[in-house]
């Protein structure tokens, strides 16, 4: 009987041990099955945390770069708009300058159409100067009479010996006065002869040389008398220039024909 208690407590021993075994087994299972699990579940958390990250990533790059092309496409924009308003400023600044420079031109050609004018005025009225000058010289040579009516050479310069032969030869060969007489003297000599020469119209010629030109004056006057001693009343008086030698104002004495009419 002993015996038989003694088999059936082995027996419960041997059953009680495999059943602790197969606990601690399914513990040991069951741990490291939710060892695994739980190593799964973070692999796969990390996996969708990587793939959340990756997207966040993923989301800030294109962000990112549609952010760059917005600031891309700002910057081409005020580009356009830069370049547009520097064309449009040259535009208006070639605009600017055409008009200015036509306005200047304009301004530029009025002034030389008004001293065009002024000058053609001036020259008319120097010509009707002229013409009235000549016609008195004409008038007065017509009407200058007598034996009285002499030609004076006041010899101011020996240099200029043949215009002044050249003078009184014309003078003489075209019979500017009645008596043919000339005389010559230096000026001082006719203001103290001027007594003999009382109420004569006279024709003074003269002739110098200077600035390296030969000129001629002649004038006409009438000798009169005053409290004062003798003096001569002017008549006209006219010129010639430019010669630059003496023989070349004797070709260019033409007044003895064109100003002394005929007596």
């Amino acid at each position: 009987m002993q015996k038989i208690l003694a088999i059936l407590l082995m027996t419960m021993l041997v059953v009680a041990c495999s059943s602790s075994d197969n606990v601690e087994n399914n513990n040991v299972q069951d741990t490291e099955q939710s060892s695994q699990n739980s190593s799964d579940d973070n692999a796969q958390q990390n996996d969708e945390s990587q793939d959340a990250d990756n997207s966040d990533a993923t989301n800030d790059a294109n962000s990112d770069t549609s952010a760059n092309d917005a600031s891309a496409n700002d910057a081409s924009a005020n580009d356009t708009s830069a370049n547009n308003d520097t064309a449009n400023n040259v535009a208006a600044n070639d605009t600017w300058q055409s008009n200015v420079e036509n306005t200047m031109n304009d301004a530029a050609d009025s002034l030389n159409n008004a001293t065009n004018d002024a000058n053609d005025a001036m020259n008319n009225a120097a010509d009707s100067t002229n013409d009235a000058m000549n016609n008195a010289v004409d008038n007065t040579a017509v009407n200058a009479g007598g034996s009285n009516s002499v030609l004076l050479i006041l010899n101011f310069n020996d240099l200029v010996e043949e215009a002044e032969k050249a003078m009184i030869t014309k003078a003489t060969k075209n019979k500017w006065f009645k008596d043919k007489q000339t005389v010559e003297l230096t000026e001082k000599a006719y203001y103290d002869q001027s007594a003999q020469y009382m109420g004569s119209t006279i024709f003074i010629g003269k002739v110098q040389r200077a600035y390296g030109e030969f000129t001629m004056d002649i004038r006409t006057g009438v000798v009169a008398k005053d409290d004062q001693g003798y003096y001569e009343e002017p008549i006209s008086n006219w010129s010639v220039r430019g010669a630059q030698t003496a023989e070349e104002l004797a070709k260019e004495i033409k007044y003895g024909d064109d100003v002394f009419a005929k007596k």
